[in-house]
């Protein structure tokens, strides 16, 4: 789905409470880097959204401690940002069209891996 760099701004500011429940690892300058990006209020945004799990226990290691694994996917796929919307139990990704879809992949990958993993903990050699 396409938005506009404000509404996709006002998303992110309206789920993060004004910036300050991102977690611990990220800082001023990733927050300030996100909004030079969205300073064109022209612009478009792709929005991604997938399902989350429903067992929290794999929600949780899918997002990482403190947004471990969010903010490598993140950096890793050029995506603006990453949320779990908790009531609809959703993942919100933000960013370039392919940059979404690169980063969707990660994460259905990443939920599939810790799903088995979860379901299966025995070691294999």
């Amino acid at each position: 789905m396409e938005i506009t760099n404000s509404e996709c701004l006002d998303e992110i500011r309206n789920y993060t409470v004004d910036f300050t429940k991102i977690g611990p690892n990220d800082d001023d300058q990733f927050i300030d880097e996100l909004k030079i990006k969205l300073a064109d209020h022209d612009g478009v945004v792709f929005k991604g959204v997938i399902a989350a799990p429903t067992d929290v226990v794999i929600t949780k290691k899918v997002i990482g401690r403190g947004g471990y694994y969010f903010r490598l996917t993140t950096d890793k796929t050029g995506v603006y940002f990453i949320w779990h919307d908790r009531t609809l139990n959703k993942f919100i990704l933000w960013g370039e069209e392919y940059n979404v879809k690169q980063a969707m992949g990660v994460l259905n990958y990443r939920i599939k891996i810790v799903t088995q993993r979860e379901h299966d903990p025995s070691p294999s050699y």
